[in-house]
Parts: C-alpha cells; sequence; structure tokens
C-alpha cells in the first residue's frame, strides 16, 4: 500500500542530495567574464569598419567562432544570451556578405537557440523570432491573413517586456507591406498610448510614419536658472505651460517672443511659460528676456539643438510647444515654423476645468467638508467608507481637554473652499488660501503638539503645502509635505486618516522616479488597510495613477472605487462626479484638441450607440416658485424629463436676436432650455417634460429670467443654490457658463447628460449637445415600445412607435426603420393588418445598411417574412409566396449597428410570442 519506513527515508535523503547537486550547480554556472563579453562586443562595432567585404566577412566568422566558443566554455551562464544576440548580428551580417546555405542554416540555429530566451532578454531574441516566424510563413506559401495574425501574435508576446516598443516600431514597417491597415493604426495607437514619453518612439514615428500631428507625453527633468529642478510633467499637472525654444540666432526672435507674450497676456491666468534658450548662455538667456519685459522662467538647456529635448520635441526655432494638464502636447513635424504665433483658442483648456484638475492633484478631496456645515469632530476623513461591504462607517471622534480647539480647526478649515467655488477661484487666490491654511496649521501643532487629534491638522497643512507646490511651481515644498506626512505616520492613526499622508508620499515617490508605479501604488494601498482599505484610498490611487501617466492603473482603481459603497457620502461627492464626467473622461491622457481634427468628438458627446448611460438619478428635492415640493425622480409622472440646471445671471436682460427671416425673438444666454422646449413640443405624445431648475433661491430673479427668455413651463429652485448637496453629487460645477443637462427614462436613470464644459472641437459645441437631447429622446421611446411589446401591450406599443418626433427631413439618426419595424409587430398583434402592410413596407424601406448593393442581411429577410404573414391575413397569397421567397434567399453579415441590434430584439420578440 505505499513506500516503507526505510524507503521513505532513503527517498528523502535522495531529494536533499539533489536539490545539494541543484546548488552545486547554479553556483557553478558562473556568467560570462564582463571583459570577454564586452571584447566581443567591441569586435562587432569594428565589423565593416573601413574594411573589404573579404575582410569583414572573415571578421564575422572569427566573431562567430569566438562566441560559439565562449558559449561551449559557459553552457549555463546566466548572461549567454547576450553571447548568443552577438554570434547571431554576427551571422546575419556575414549572411549579407555571403548568402550561402550554410550561413543561411546556421543563422536559423541559432535564432532557433535565442527564441527560447526569457524576457529579460526580449530585445535580443525579437529579430530571431521575426526572422523564424517569416520562414516558417514562406515555407508554406502563407497568404496576407494568416502573415497579419502572425505579426499580431507576435505583438501580443512581447507587450510589457523590455522590447515592446521595439516591436511595435518593427511591426510597424512590416504591416504596410501586408495592406493591414486596421492593424498599422493600432499599432500607431498602442504606440501613441503606451510610449507617447519615449524619445526614440517619437522619433521613429516622426521619420517614419509620415503623421502630421503627434501626441506625446512631454517628459523630462530640466533645470531652472536658480538650479532647483523641474520635472515636467509631473510638477505641471494640472497646468496649461508654454515651452518656448529659441536662440539669438534666429532672425526676428525679438518680435516672436513679444507675440508670444501678447498671446500669454489674453490667457494670463491659465498659461505659464517656460523659456529654453538655445545659445548656452550663462544665465540662460535671463537677462534678454527681462530686457523684453518677459516674466518668464529661464530654464538651462545643456548642449542647446544637441539637447534630446530640442531633437525629440522642437527641432526648429523659435518654436513654441503648449503641454496640457496632463503633460501631453500635439506636436507638428512636418509643418514649417509660422513667422506669426498666434494660439488656437481651441487648445486652450477652460479656466475652471484647470482649476479642478489642480484641486484633485493636490487633494483638497480628501480634506475638504463638502456638507453645508463642519464639525470638527467629524473631519471628512471619519465619514469615508470602507472597501468592505461588510465593514462599518467609521463614526466621530470623542474630544478631550488637549484636542485642537474647535475654532482653531473652523479656521484652518475656512481656508479649504468646497466646489463648485473652488474652482472658481483664480489661481493667486487659491495659492494665498493654502498658504494661509499651511500658518495656521504649523501654529497649531505646535501650539497644541501631544493633541491626540493633531493629525486632522497635520493632514491639512499636506494638502496645503502640495498646493504651494502646484500653484507657486516650488517643488521644495512638496520636500515639506513629504518630512510633515513622514512625521503624521509615526503616530497611531485611524485608517482613513493614513490615506493623505501615504498620498504625498507616494507622490514624492513617483516624482524622483526611482520606483514603478506598478509598486508604488499597490504598496499605498496594502498599507492603508489592503482590501479593507477606505475608499478614500482607492481614490488617491486613481489621482496618482493619473500623475504616473498610467491608463491602465487609473482605470483599475477607477473600478474599484465605483465597487465601493461610497453612496451617501459626500465627502468623495465631488470626486465622483469627476470621475463620471465624460469631459474630464474624453480628455485623459491627450493633448488638447487642434481644429477639426476629430469628428469623433460629437459622436462622443451624443453617445449614441456607445456604452450607454444606467445611473440613477439621485433623489433631489425642488421647490417651485409657488413654494411646493417636487421630487425628482419621483414626481416625473411616467414622462420622459429633460432637467436642466441654470444658474441665472446677476442682471437679467432681454437679449432680442433675428431669426432666418429678419424678425425679432428672444433667446437665453443658454440656448438649452429653448432646445428642450422645442423638443416637448414636438414630442408626438407630448410625453417629455422639460424642468428648467434655477440654482437660486430668489423666486423674482427666476420669473425675471423666464418671462425674458419666453420659456412657458414650470420652473423649480434648487434649495441653497449652489450650496445644495446635489450640486457635487451631480457634477453641476460650471453651471455659470454653461446649463447642466439630464435625460431621465422614466424609470428615473439618467439616459444622457452634459456638464458644464464644452467641447471646443469643432464638432463638439452647442449642436451637439442638442443632438444627444433629441438622438437618446428617440432612443428612450424605441425601447419604451419594445418593453410594450414585450408585455403585450400591443395599443401602448403603437402608440409610443408613433413617434417621438415628426419627421423633419433631416434626419441625423436612422431610427426610423426600427420604429416602423416595431409598430408594425404591435398592428400585427392588434391585428390591424393594413396598418402593419403600410408600417412594414415603410421598415424596408428605411432599413440601412445598403441591402441593395451588397445583398440582403438577417434583418432584412425577416422584415420579408413578416410583410408575408400580413399579406397571408389580407388575402394576397402569391404576394406573401413572393415575399417567403425572398425570406429564404441567403443573407449577407453586415456590420451590426445600434438600429441592427434592437431590431435583431424585435426578430426575437415575434418568435417567442408566436
Amino acid at each position: 500500500m505505499g513506500l516503507s519506513l526505510m524507503k521513505l527515508k532513503q527517498f528523502k535523503n535522495l531529494l536533499c542530495s539533489l536539490a545539494g547537486l541543484a546548488i552545486l550547480l547554479s553556483i557553478a554556472a558562473s556568467p560570462v567574464p564582463d571583459n570577454e563579453m564586452a571584447t566581443l562586443e567591441s569586435e562587432l562595432s569594428a565589423v565593416g569598419n573601413g574594411k573589404s567585404a573579404v575582410e569583414s566577412r572573415m571578421a564575422c566568422k572569427s566573431l562567430v567562432r569566438k562566441g560559439k566558443a565562449l558559449l561551449a566554455a559557459n553552457p549555463e551562464a546566466p548572461n549567454r544570451f547576450r553571447v548568443l544576440g552577438i554570434v547571431f548580428q554576427a551571422q546575419k551580417r556575414l549572411f549579407g556578405l555571403e548568402n550561402s546555405d550554410r550561413n543561411r542554416s546556421e543563422l536559423f540555429e541559432t535564432s532557433q537557440q535565442l527564441a527560447t530566451a526569457p524576457d529579460e532578454y526580449a530585445e535580443l531574441r525579437l529579430e530571431a523570432d521575426l526572422l523564424l516566424s517569416d520562414r516558417d510563413l514562406s515555407a508554406k506559401d502563407a497568404a496576407l491573413p494568416e502573415r497579419v495574425a502572425a505579426l499580431t501574435a507576435l505583438i501580443e508576446r512581447y507587450r510589457g517586456t523590455p522590447a515592446e516598443a521595439k516591436s511595435l516600431m518593427m511591426a510597424a514597417l512590416i504591416a504596410p507591406k501586408l495592406e493591414a491597415d486596421d492593424l498599422q493604426e493600432e499599432i500607431i495607437e498602442t504606440l501613441s498610448e503606451r510610449f507617447s514619453d519615449n524619445p526614440s518612439v517619437i522619433e521613429f514615428i516622426q521619420k517614419n510614419l509620415g503623421i502630421r500631428r503627434l501626441d506625446v507625453l512631454l517628459n523630462g527633468t530640466f533645470t531652472r536658472v536658480d538650479g532647483t529642478e523641474i520635472r515636467f510633467p509631473f510638477d505641471r499637472m494640472g497646468h496649461l505651460t508654454l515651452m518656448v525654444f529659441w536662440s539669438r540666432e534666429s532672425p526676428g526672435f525679438e518680435k516672436y517672443l513679444k507675440q508670444v507674450k501678447e498671446q500669454q497676456a489674453l490667457y494670463a491666468d491659465r498659461l505659464a511659460i517656460y523659456s529654453f534658450n538655445l545659445d548656452s548662455l550663462p544665465d540662460a538667456g535671463e537677462a534678454i528676456l527681462r530686457g523684453l519685459e518677459l516674466n518668464w522662467t529661464a530654464m538651462r538647456l545643456p548642449g542647446g539643438k544637441k539637447n534630446q529635448a530640442y531633437q525629440t520635441y522642437a527641432q526648429k526655432d523659435p518654436i513654441v510647444i503648449l503641454v496640457n494638464a496632463f503633460g501631453h502636447a500635439i506636436l507638428n513635424p512636418t509643418v514649417v515654423r509660422q513667422e506669426v504665433f498666434k494660439i488656437d483658442d481651441v487648445r486652450i483648456s477652460h479656466d475652471q476645468y484647470l482649476a479642478q484638475l489642480q484641486s484633485l492633484f493636490i487633494g483638497d478631496f480628501l480634506v475638504t467638508d463638502s456638507t453645508s456645515s463642519f464639525d470638527p469632530s467629524r473631519p471628512p476623513e471619519l465619514k469615508m467608507i470602507s472597501l468592505r461591504p461588510d465593514a462599518q462607517s467609521i463614526s466621530g471622534l470623542s474630544r478631550t481637554a488637549k484636542s485642537v480647539p474647535e475654532d482653531t480647526l473652523r479656521a484652518i478649515q475656512a481656508c479649504f473652499v468646497p466646489p463648485p467655488f473652488r474652482y472658481r477661484l483664480k489661481p493667486a487666490d487659491a495659492l494665498a488660501n493654502y498658504t494661509k491654511a499651511e500658518k495656521l496649521c504649523s501654529d497649531a501643532i505646535a501650539q497644541h503638539s501631544d493633541a491626540p487629534d493633531l493629525w486632522i491638522v497635520r493632514n491639512r497643512r499636506i494638502v496645503s503645502l502640495m498646493g504651494m507646490w502646484s500653484l507657486a511651481g516650488e517643488p521644495k515644498y512638496l520636500e515639506q509635505a513629504a518630512k510633515e506626512s513622514r512625521a503624521s505616520l509615526t503616530a497611531d492613526l485611524p485608517t482613513a486618516a493614513g490615506v493623505v499622508p501615504r498620498f504625498c508620499l507616494a507622490k514624492q515617490s513617483l516624482r524622483e522616479g526611482t520606483t514603478k508605479p506598478e509598486t508604488v501604488l499597490p504598496a499605498m494601498i496594502q498599507e492603508s488597510g489592503a482590501d479593507a482599505a477606505p475608499a478614500s484610498a482607492l481614490a488617491a490611487a486613481a489621482i496618482l495613477a493619473l500623475d504616473a501617466q498610467s491608463k491602465e492603473l487609473h482605470d483599475r482603481y477607477r473600478n474599484k472605487f465605483m465597487e465601493a459603497p461610497y453612496d451617501g457620502n459626500p465627502v468623495l461627492w465631488s470626486f465622483i462626479s469627476f470621475l463620471r464626467d465624460r469631459y474630464h473622461r474624453y480628455q485623459l491622457f491627450r493633448g488638447n484638441f487642434i481644429r477639426s481634427e476629430d469628428r469623433g468628438v460629437r459622436s462622443y458627446v451624443v453617445n449614441h450607440g456607445l456604452t450607454p448611460m444606467t445611473d440613477r438619478l439621485p433623489d433631489i428635492e425642488l421647490k417651485t416658485l409657488e413654494g411646493k415640493t417636487l421630487n425628482l425622480p419621483k414626481d416625473t409622472n411616467g414622462q420622459l424629463t429633460l432637467l436642466v440646471f441654470i444658474e441665472p445671471p446677476d442682471v437679467i436682460k432681454k437679449e432680442v436676436e433675428l431669426d432666418a427671416k429678419g424678425k425679432p425673438r428672444k433667446r437665453s444666454r443658454d440656448s438649452a432650455v429653448d432646445y428642450a422646449l422645442r423638443l416637448a413640443e414636438q414630442h408626438v405624445n407630448k410625453e417629455l417634460k422639460v424642468v428648467p431648475a434655477f440654482l437660486c433661491d430668489d423666486p423674482s430673479k427666476i420669473k425675471a429670467m423666464m418671462e425674458a427668455n419666453e420659456w412657458n413651463c414650470d420652473a423649480v429652485m434648487v434649495p441653497g443654490g449652489l450650496t445644495n448637496s446635489m450640486v457635487q453629487r451631480l457634477g453641476i460645477l460650471s453651471s455659470d457658463r454653461l446649463s447642466n443637462i439630464f435625460l431621465l427614462r422614466r424609470d428615473g436613470t439618467i439616459a444622457w447628460q452634459s456638464s458644464g464644459f464644452l467641447f471646443k472641437s469643432e464638432f463638439g459645441g452647442e449642436f451637439s449637445r442638442f443632438l444627444g437631447m433629441k438622438v437618446h429622446t428617440e432612443v428612450c421611446e424605441a425601447q419604451t415600445g419594445y418593453e410594450a411589446l414585450r408585455q403585450g401591450d400591443f395599443k401602448r406599443a403603437a402608440i409610443v412607435l408613433s413617434g417621438p418626433f415628426p419627421p423633419d427631413g433631416q434626419e441625423r439618426f436612422q431610427w426610423a426603420g426600427p420604429r416602423f419595424h416595431g409598430r408594425a409587430l404591435a398592428n400585427i398583434g392588434l391585428k390591424n393588418w393594413d396598418a402593419a402592410l403600410a408600417d412594414i413596407d415603410a421598415a424596408i424601406k428605411a432599413h440601412h445598411g445598403g441591402d441593395a448593393k451588397s445583398g440582403p442581411c438577417e434583418i432584412m429577410a425577416d422584415m420579408h417574412l413578416v410583410r408575408g404573414i400580413v399579406l397571408d391575413q389580407l388575402g394576397r397569397k402569391e404576394e406573401a409566396e413572393a415575399e417567403r421567397k425572398l425570406a429564404a434567399a441567403p443573407t449577407v453579415t453586415h456590420p451590426k449597428s445600434i438600429y441592427d441590434v434592437f431590431q435583431s430584439k424585435l426578430t426575437a420578440l415575434r418568435r417567442d410570442q408566436r
């Protein structure tokens, strides 16, 4: 039944002997000596230098022999793959000089060995992999699709390895030869996303791929003229920066720099300018700048035009590079420098958008009290909820005689302005607040050093210092914040209270670049409680991932945060609204717009056919002008609702404009309500309600605005206006510029929304918001009609699918076909056969997809089948049989659209209900 005791002991001794032998072997497998490796590498570099073809062949053969001898002498050396790599390169050159079967065979043999190298040697094995792949594909005369598949597999193999960038660059050169346009586009996108800060990749794309506009991460450490190191983009996250490369030798440079100054004046609070003089002047050109009355930051650029930064980003001078709030810049390598400098306003971010980003990067959301009243015994950190669903919320602290006085805490907290007011502060005012808070905190720490709740003050000092670092552009403040963080963590802190100092130390670590983000962020979460880490730690990690320029990490912690039970926790509402804001999502990890460059912006704003919104609108209590209560979404009375949040101006004026016929008309400063009311009026079944919600408690002002704009609907007030907690929870942060729009489904979920930031792209403006309102009303009604069909309420389905809007001759979306298709099924259920025939005929006529050219799709075939059913009922048997033959004909698969998906649901429903 098994081994005897003696045999078990013998077996154990054998295992021990084998383990000892393995250790001896590993010790014996010493690496190839560095001096011998260096000799081989030196000889490889010398091959072909001033030598004849015969001499080069002899040198290659000699090098191959030496390499093989070294491998034979060190068969288990841990660095043997470096030797193989040298042999491979020598054999490759030899084959180029002497194309023989023997040389080819030996090259393939070395390639086979090199292909087994671990990822540590990925750069060495890459060419060997490509060579072997090409050999195998050529041997079987592989067609282009198979070659494309092989290239795709190779790219995947090298993802995440040291050779990933090189593999993508090589694949980018191969893909066009394989006519793989989609793969080529994917490769370029990956290069731009994962290696936007790699100078070699940037140079490769500029020289080889013919891309006119290149989105790059402007990355580098530069020294200010006073010796301070500024690290881009880390020290400038949340800010717009102009990097000006110039030389005294450039004709007209003075005029050019003055033009830059004039443009800066248009955006005084948004643009900081860093000057990079190319002449290696002792003062980095600062004296020249001051002589031209330019108060720019002078930076040293060792080597001038030979500097890697100039070679990678500028390439010509004088030139200005706009770096956005995430450190990204759009380069135009094929565009000749313009003599006249002018900034395209499309590329300049909104000031409130920048202020919001700065606040997030600084960490305000970790210490700002977002409730209407501040309770010093329950600071924001203590309201945060654990990631674990079964964990209890941390309640308030008990106070003692040694606690920091309440008045002191209130004075400190008053310096941290809650959203949306924080985002409307000028940078100088925000800096003044941080500076004041830091002084108050320092004094409190000195006076109450033994207070049990001193961490409350320390956390605010840490954030204040990070705010001073960000807004003053002085890295010394981050160093002070890190010092305070280390001091704070020496105390026994509540879990959530340690998030701020760990956030700061992680930020400093990322800035120094000594530890990878993949290590820094998980370590912070681990130290904050691992699986029990508070939601605030996940929020902090998501922000740090932006600092680290890691979309993968940002998405990871964003998703984890959104899964955490944060609901009902007002402390994090401002952060949540940032995560949900599609404007912010679109801007992440990419350079600012260039006019007309991206028609995809409109599709993104409209969000048609993309991931639908499904969040439920939180319960909101609004007040009518008569003082009655309106509860949303409860009181929508089963109607679609366009909820439009408006912040009325201080002065209400009647703005008279002329319409297309030259007649006067009254319009608001924001026409969203006008358009919403027009849609409500056009709605066939009058089931679209418009609710203008004013962020104001003054009924007279609201009435004046309603009258001035002739808005004939019931208005409501948001109690408390901008101080209402819903402002933060819903992300209504820039309503003084643009109304915030929410389209609510009948069940109270949000079908579509638009924040107060307007996409500046040519195709992302106000008209795109109008299209969003219209198309999602159509989508909602189509779904409502489908649900009525599914429940067998054919009368209701026929009514809903008769709308929502009458044809206007300028249909931008193809909902007519699906709507007629659905109404035909409703009329079949009602046995209204004539109406059903008219509807299915209209559906067939409206069906998109080019069936006439490429052949009928499955949906078209099913509609012919439906038509046959209707014709049968009308007694038109021959026509019905003809329709059934059409339905039985072979079909063609077309690319699936949102309309096809909906009609496929109709088809499945019809079959289920037979």
